[in-house]
């Protein structure tokens, strides 16, 4: 199995503009527009150039995405595991 490390957690408008096609995509793939303030989370497959972007809001459990990763035979890291479950369904605060 290949290793998923966590890049970052950050809103979408704030992913840098040369990973934003991987974002663009994602959404695409699941059939939603993208929210600029909507919360992600950019992993890497370790020894790739292949990202893998988790609209956080959006997931029900850390389980599902382990699933979607086991597809392309990645898994978590524990640190990315536990970066994912303390930010899962979390909405932005509005001011």
């Amino acid at each position: 199995m290949y290793k998923a490390h966590l890049v970052s957690i950050t809103t979408a408008g704030s992913v840098p503009e040369n990973l934003r096609g991987f974002v663009n995509f994602q959404a695409a793939y699941e059939g939603h527009d993208v929210d600029e303030s909507e919360k992600v989370a950019l992993l890497v497959i370790e020894g790739t150039a292949s990202y893998v972007v988790i609209f956080l809001e959006r997931e029900k459990s850390v389980e599902e995405i382990e699933n979607r990763l086991a597809l392309q035979k990645a898994e978590m890291t524990s640190d990315t595991r536990n970066a994912i479950s303390r930010n899962i369904g979390a909405r932005p605060v509005r001011q």
